[in-house]
């Protein structure tokens, strides 16, 4: 009789049991490497969607057919894979509208696609279009090739605009648009641009002056004019709403340089530390220092002025009166006065120049002056008379918004 050991037994079961783990670990290190593969590829497609989408939305206004152009020449100068992108029938490059309230992209196609205001790029790499992606250790299991694809939506730009009345705007009287860039040097009218663009969500309406730049009404609205007005760009309504960001003081309600604040040069109390309000009469003066301050209200009469040393910004929670004097902005740049509003209305009338960059989306605002306005305006309304120029200072921001990516 043959005698088997139990350490003979042992390796008789051990050795079918590791040939099984190894063939386990094998498959596991195979399917990590082409998860690793896929992965990357998907990661290179995305970058050439992004860029494509971005292209695309960038040439909109040009046409569906220059922006098409765009998207797919960008995209397929892309590698992913070890293979060109692939973007080329009609549904790899779509042109829709861009809600950015809900962040949903809606396909128009014909000659709807004309009003478009996004492009939603899809880049592929794919089996049927003999592009897909080679997998390394997949053909064991009978798989060589899988398709991946990755996708963006980017929105266009569109001019910036540096008067905003939200709910309406009305100019008239002599009164223009221009802009200039106050970061190149101070204005001069021989050299003005013409990005003086009004824009709002409600009806706009020139009875006189000149809108060198685009008048932008909301979406369904129109633009009205009469008299001696006129447009010198366009008059196209917008696809959407502008939404501007509600202010928030509350910083500057508890850290700001109030306490600097002393006499005016007539020996009066200008600020009101119990009240927080400001006013300043009688042909007076004061000089604020650089930094932030936080005011319940400003009122100017009697041809009184704020002079300030330095780049100066004021929150004001209630309303503001500057038709009765003036504000000397440090060196005449618009940035030095940034004056957030959060009352119901704003005058900014006065004798002379005001450097600013006013920001009240809850305020009517007015201005009547012969005097320039230099800088930005957002508003709930604008009502602007008078014969004084209101020159956009580009240097607020871009006069050409790039085309964004938003999904």
């Amino acid at each position: 009789m043959k005698r088997f050991n139990a350490t003979t037994l042992r390796r008789g079961a051990i050795a079918p049991l590791a040939a099984l783990f190894i063939v386990f670990i094998v498959g596991l290190a195979a399917f990590a490497i082409d998860c690793g593969v896929i992965t990357l590829a998907r990661t290179q497609l995305q970058a050439a969607a992004d860029a494509a989408a971005i292209a695309g939305a960038d040439a909109l206004s040009s046409g569906t057919t220059t922006a098409t152009t765009a998207a797919q020449t960008i995209a397929q100068a892309n590698y992913a894979g070890g293979a060109h992108v692939s973007v080329v029938t009609s549904s790899d490059v779509e042109f829709g509208t861009w809600d950015t309230s809900k962040s949903t992209f809606t396909v128009l196609t014909g000659a709807a696609a004309s009003g478009a205001n996004a492009v939603r790029v899809t880049c592929w790499l794919s089996q049927s279009r003999g592009t897909g992606l080679t997998l390394f250790f997949a053909p064991i299991w009978g798989h060589s090739v899988t398709t991946v694809s990755a996708q963006a939506v980017a929105m266009k730009g569109s001019p910036a605009c540096g008067f905003v009345g939200l709910n309406s705007a009305s100019f008239s009287g002599s009164s223009y648009t221009d802009s200039y860039d106050s970061s190149s040097g101070s204005y001069s009218s021989s050299t003005a641009g013409s990005n003086g663009n009004i824009c709002g969500n409600g009806n706009i309406s020139l009875s006189g002056g000149t809108v060198h730049g685009n008048a932008t009404p909301g979406p369904g609205k129109s633009v009205t004019t009469s008299g001696s007005a006129s447009v010198t760009g366009t008059t196209t309504a917008a696809t959407q709403d502008l939404v501007e960001s509600a202010i928030d003081s509350s910083a500057a309600s508890t850290t700001n340089n109030n306490s600097s604040i002393g006499k005016s040069t007539k020996g009066h109390v200008a600020y009101n530390s119990s009240t927080k309000a400001f006013s300043l009469a009688g042909g007076d003066s004061i000089t604020l220092s650089a930094g932030t301050y936080y005011f319940s209200s400003i009122k100017l009469s009697g041809g009184s002025t704020i002079k300030m040393s330095g780049a100066t910004t004021v929150y004001v929670t209630g309303n503001v009166d500057l038709s009765g004097g003036n504000v000397a902005t440090a060196s005449s740049i618009p940035s030095n006065f940034k004056l957030y509003v959060q009352g119901s209305t704003a005058n900014i009338s006065g004798s002379s120049a005001l450097y600013a960059e006013l920001y009240a989306p809850s305020s009517a605002i007015t201005r009547s002056a012969t005097a320039s306005y230099f800088g930005s305006i957002v508003g709930l309304s604008l009502k602007m008379s008078g014969s004084g120029g209101l020159h956009y200072d580009t240097s607020l921001g871009s006069s050409n918004k790039y085309a964004e990516l938003v999904q």
